[in-house]
């Protein structure tokens, strides 16, 4: 009997604990994060990115973006990261509910406000914080919510630039097989050198010296009287102002108002590409200011860029191969 007694004194416990399990009231927050639909891609016409005061703005018109009222040309690969990030933003935990938003940057004076439209419609708005503990998610809060949540990735990385950073610094691609004729100059001195191509019987092919282009055709450059040079010099060259990148541009200066430069470079191919570079406005100075004819900008090239075109332009001329 005693037994029994314990046994259902037992299932009473029992019972009470199961029931206090899966009837008390925790406080546990439950909620449910925003769902944000995501922005198809190419919708996008209009990012605005507002930081401490300071607005980039960028439009796209006919599948190219550019910056601000002067329509600089956007680096492509920045704007693409952007938009990424834009088009598929997510939430995904609640961190705040406190309206602490300095705690996590997210403040006035500390967040970057991004906004971007489709044609007229407001499409995303939302401010980045600072980057979360994990370095794999970003403070973040939605236009219209008052609360704090983490977004994947970092963020503000991508959009903490300034507007100049935001600038596309490709000056010129070119094919340097394309190119038919190269030229250099310096003050007085100057060389010409043109590429003579001619197709290769299957003998000649094998020539070490001369090793054929592809298609059979065997190339070599010559100076105007005819003369071979050293084709490295010539390709090297060519390499290096196949997608040639500036440092920064100098938007106070246009490019009727530089004159005498230090070096000049013309190629000539299915277009021609002419690149001049000026002598550097003050000696502290760690850039040369340049214009090229595929620019409409004075912008500027970092010494080692030009000390490398003066070094290919030193060695043809002491090497006696051009006059």
């Amino acid at each position: 009997m005693k037994i029994k007694k314990e046994y259902l004194l037992l299932a009473f416990v029992i019972a009470g604990l199961v029931s206090y399990l899966v009837f008390r009231q925790t406080d546990r927050t439950h909620y449910r994060l925003p769902e944000l639909a995501e922005i198809p891609d190419g919708q996008i016409s209009k990012i605005q990115i507002e930081r401490a005061g300071n607005t980039v703005t960028l439009v796209k018109e006919e599948d190219k973006w550019f910056i601000g009222s002067e329509n600089y040309p956007a680096d492509t690969e920045a704007l693409r990261a952007m938009l990424d990030l834009i088009e598929s933003l997510e939430v995904t935990a609640l961190v705040s509910e406190s309206k602490n938003y300095s705690r996590y940057q997210l403040d006035p004076g500390e967040r970057i406000a991004v906004r971007a439209w489709a044609g007229d419609t407001l499409s995303r708005e939302f401010d980045i914080g600072k980057t979360a503990p994990t370095y794999q998610h970003t403070f973040v809060r939605l236009a219209g919510d008052p609360n704090v949540y983490h977004a994947q990735s970092s963020l503000r990385t991508r959009f903490e630039k300034p507007a100049d950073a935001l600038r596309d610094r490709r000056i010129h691609s070119l094919v340097p097989s394309e190119i038919k004729e190269a030229e250099m100059a310096r003050g007085n001195e100057e060389w010409v050198v043109r590429r003579k191509e001619q197709s290769e019987s299957r003998e000649a092919v094998g020539d070490a010296k001369s090793p054929p282009d592809k298609g059979g055709i065997k190339s070599e450059w010559l100076t105007a009287a005819g003369d071979p040079v050293n084709a490295d010099r010539v390709e090297r060259l060519l390499s290096e102002l196949s997608d040639l990148e500036c440092e920064g541009f100098i938007d106070h200066s246009k490019k009727e108002d530089l004159k005498d430069p230090m070096l000049s470079i013309a190629l000539k191919g299915k277009k021609e590409y002419i690149l001049k570079i000026y002598p550097k406005s003050e000696k502290e100075a760690t850039a040369f200011p340049a214009v090229s004819s595929e620019s409409p900008y004075v912008f500027t090239l970092p010494e080692s860029r030009v000390g490398s075109f003066e070094k290919i332009f030193d060695e043809m001329l002491k090497t006696g191969e051009v006059k």
